[in-house]
């Protein structure tokens, strides 16, 4: 069984990588046989695992409410869709555990589905100029910080896996998914770039693991080369100037800037969050609140965009305070809990790994929401589900109540 289900899973990570959207039939086998491993298998869900999903069903049933307001067909149409896959939250875990009968597969798995960042930067050096919104860079925010999410997996298993040869393709998933990133022009993941890098830093500051200390020191020193020798080929001081001069001219009035634009979104939404704050409007109603906003007079007149470029601002206005508070509340729990997990560990064990990875990863996707709606991609779900819940079976903590 596992040696079946692993290319199966491995696909699964690197189309979700790909931001390839048709990829339904690889959740469906994973839900499947995550369903019978569930009624033959002897369960015991973490509590850990549990509140994780009573949390997910929570932000469903708001979900569902306010879908119910608007249209219930939206459930099973895209963007909506892909909340769906919280409802099977514990099977992908269940499938998981009996999957991976060993962390060391676990984070073998991890590394090979990382890889395809490599791939993808030899087409780009292939083809390139490519010009960011075309081409292999169609959907450049969202390949930009799934790049960057698998790299940082990739930096985690770096240190968790033994062998040398795993370690040299874990780093070079890591150096793949970073120069995606870059290359995509998506700002948001250098931030999460930066977080996670001092995270890693200070927990093996924290263990004196001075083995792990020097490896990513010198994974660092590589980076920054690898940076300052391809500085002017790459679009990062474009990119970082463009944002810094949009600033500057909204601060002046000018909002048909990029950034501009989203700040007139941001505004148009919290606006929006005012006028009806408990339940917000409504799934998929972002483009009527933001008329009506405009026409009130509170934001300039532009065009309508369909959400605010940012999940936490859509998910304002549509859903209202009870709604962010509750996605606030699932989102959070593990790294919650891999937080307070590192905490109480004396001395350092295996199971931290996977604490750091929950760590980084959550932080990855807490801060690529603030400037993309990603959490409305089925692909984007996965890959956090995928992690995360493993993690929480494996970090058993009596503690944790």
């Amino acid at each position: 069984m596992i040696n079946i289900m692993l290319p199966i899973v491995i696909g699964a990570l690197i189309l979700s990588g790909l931001v390839y959207k048709g990829v339904d039939a690889f959740y469906l086998v994973v839900v499947l046989t995550g369903t019978y491993f569930f009624f033959t298998k002897n369960i015991k869900l973490t509590y850990e695992l549990k509140v994780f999903y009573a949390l997910s069903l929570l932000f469903i049933f708001i979900v569902g409410i306010s879908i119910g307001r608007t249209d219930w067909h939206a459930f099973f149409e895209w963007r909506f869709s892909a909340f769906q896959l919280l409802l099977f939250m514990p099977l992908i875990a269940i499938f998981n555990v009996f999957i991976f009968k060993s962390e060391s597969l676990f984070w073998k798995t991890l590394i090979s589905s990382s890889l395809f960042s490599i791939v993808w930067l030899i087409l780009l050096y292939l083809n390139w100029p490519v010009t960011r919104g075309t081409g292999l860079l169609s959907d450049a925010i969202n390949r930009g910080n799934m790049g960057m999410l698998f790299g940082l997996i990739a930096l985690v298993s770096l240190f968790a896996v033994v062998e040398k040869h795993w370690k040299l393709l874990a780093f070079l998933g890591f150096l793949g998914g970073v120069g995606l990133s870059i290359l995509s022009g998506s700002r948001g993941g250098w931030l999460a770039l930066i977080i996670s890098l001092f995270t890693l830093t200070f927990v093996f500051y924290r263990f004196s693991k001075t083995t792990e200390f020097r490896m990513l020191a010198i994974s660092q020193l590589i980076l920054v080369l690898l940076l300052f020798t391809f500085w002017d080929k790459l679009p990062l001081e474009h990119r970082v100037l463009a944002a810094i001069d949009n600033i500057s001219l909204y601060l002046d009035g000018t909002v048909t800037t990029s950034v501009g634009y989203r700040f007139e979104l941001w505004k148009a939404a919290y606006y929006a969050f005012l006028d009806k704050p408990i339940l917000g409007w409504g799934l998929g109603e972002f483009n009527n609140a933001h008329s009506f906003v405009m026409q009130n007079g509170n934001v300039t007149q532009t065009r309508l965009f369909g959400h605010p470029h940012s999940q936490y601002f859509l998910f304002l206005a549509e859903l209202g305070f009870i709604g962010v508070i509750s996605f606030m509340a699932f989102i959070t729990w593990p790294l919650i809990v891999a937080i307070r997990f590192i905490k109480q560990k004396q001395v350092f064990e295996r199971e931290v790994y996977l604490a750091l990875l929950v760590i980084v990863v959550s932080e990855s996707v807490l801060e690529f929401l603030l400037t993309d709606d990603s959490f409305s991609q089925k692909y984007f779900i996965f890959v956090f589900l995928f992690i995360t819940s493993f993690a929480l079976f494996k970090m058993q903590d009596k503690k944790i109540k």
